[in-house]
């Protein structure tokens, strides 16, 4: 009876994702929610509500302080601003390398960009500069 509505949603071809979407909103159960949509069109396309609240909660290390510090830029990688963009932003407004790594781990095409902790060293470690070179250098650092 519960689900009767979201059934005929399914069959009068309301996208999949909408009638997932509203069942979370109206508060069903997650198991209800797989019930329905595993019988509706597209089900093996969209995940199960159940797995991606799991994945949700194990990829989260950081703590509720941390969390609350990187907000802005998870928010920035969901409205789809390039991972490099939002790398570079925490970097200048000096967020800690280690929550760098964490939001840009969980970030589209996180493998194309290294850490920051490496870009960091291998900075420190690779000054071939000269004395007389690194005096000139030195006013910009």
């Amino acid at each position: 009876a519960k689900v009767a509505k979201y059934r005929k949603m399914l069959k009068m071809s309301v996208p999949l994702a909408a009638v997932r979407h509203k069942m979370t909103l109206e508060g069903i159960d997650p198991r209800l929610i797989d019930a329905v949509c595993k019988d509706g069109p597209n089900s093996e396309k969209v995940k199960s509500t159940s797995d991606n609240l799991k994945k949700k909660e194990t990829s989260n290390n950081l703590s509720t302080e941390d969390e609350a510090k990187v907000a802005k830029y998870r928010k920035m990688l969901k409205m789809s601003v390039p991972l490099a963009a939002v790398r570079h932003k925490m970097t200048l407004e000096g967020i800690d390398p280690r929550l760098i790594d964490a939001v840009c781990k969980d970030g589209p095409n996180s493998e194309k960009v290294k850490s920051t902790s490496d870009n960091l060293k291998k900075k420190e470690t690779s000054n071939n500069l000269s004395t007389e070179d690194e005096a000139k250098v030195a006013k910009y650092r």
